[in-house]
């Protein structure tokens, strides 16, 4: 006779398919594209420090610039998605995001490209907690360390490819058509996003009864304070290397963009496998 699988059987089933295919190609290249676009302008600090004659405290403001818009907008984005679904409000970051990179290559002034890197900042602060409810909504919860680690390898393979790729790419053409060309390649992630986006969600009998916390409850757990602290400790470093290495080589040790490239994409790189590989033995 044949076997007529549970319900439960059938959602597990499809949440192994998704684990397999859906996170591979969607979370892993948004987090990667949205690394990518926030991490570029570093890479091009040499050329406009030059270029546009900024003081060291100017290129300062600009390269962190991004991380106002992005911090002050985290919260508010978490809401949003819980309100409204990460898959469009996703989309709707991704396009802000995408048009702000263009934009960036058509811009010249100090103060205009301020502003549209705070632009950028808002845009990207969807990514992740858009990411993290598709992992929580669609994952059971013994594959979520595996989901967790596709969606790190992004983190780690965007800036990997934003230094070697986009110095190769800066030092023979600027960084003003790269920008351009950068942002306008990344809207194409839109068409199979809208066309395949994830639908329904996975449920765990497991956690049905779990009721959602609001953000003061939230904020009353040591664990969460905690979290907190450790993400500062992770990303001070991170974010150290991505926002100032390209420039520190380039004017302190004088290698060629090209060689700047190699240096820091592989530094980057290595990193983003070790992240990945220590989810796969997380699942």
């Amino acid at each position: 006779m044949e076997e007529v699988s549970s319900p439960h059987q059938c959602n597990v089933r499809l949440a192994r398919e998704a684990c397999l295919s859906y996170p591979k190609k969607f979370p892993l290249l948004s987090l990667g594209l949205n690394f990518f676009d926030r991490s570029n302008l570093s890479i091009a600090a040499p050329l406009l420090k030059d270029q546009l004659h900024l003081s060291a405290s100017q290129l300062g403001l600009l390269l962190s610039s991004f991380f106002w818009g992005y911090t002050v907008c985290q919260l508010p984005a978490g809401w949003i998605v819980d309100r409204y679904g990460a898959n469009w409000v996703l989309a709707g970051g991704f396009f802000i995001w995408s048009c702000a990179t263009v934009a960036t290559g058509l811009l010249h002034g100090f103060a205009a490209l301020l502003a549209i890197r705070l632009v950028l900042g808002v845009g990207e602060s969807v990514a992740y907690p858009s990411c993290w409810s598709i992992l929580a909504r669609h994952f059971p919860e013994r594959r979520r360390g595996f989901g967790s680690a596709i969606v790190q390898a992004g983190q780690g393979s965007g800036p990997a490819l934003a230094i070697f790729i986009g110095g190769t790419l800066m030092g023979r053409f600027g960084w003003q058509p790269f920008f351009i060309g950068l942002g306008l390649a990344s809207l194409l992630w839109l068409i199979p996003w809208i066309r395949w986006m994830p639908e329904g969600q996975f449920t765990d009998r497991v956690h049905t009864n779990h009721t959602y916390s609001g953000i003061l409850e939230v904020l009353r757990q040591r664990s969460a304070w905690g979290t907190c602290v450790a993400n500062f400790c992770v990303n001070w470093p991170l974010y150290l290397l991505l926002t100032w290495l390209p420039f520190y080589l380039v004017n302190e040790r004088h290698f060629s963009l090209p060689t700047t490239a190699k240096i820091g994409g592989a530094a980057c790189d290595g990193r983003g496998h070790f992240r990945f590989n220590l989810g796969c033995f997380n699942p």
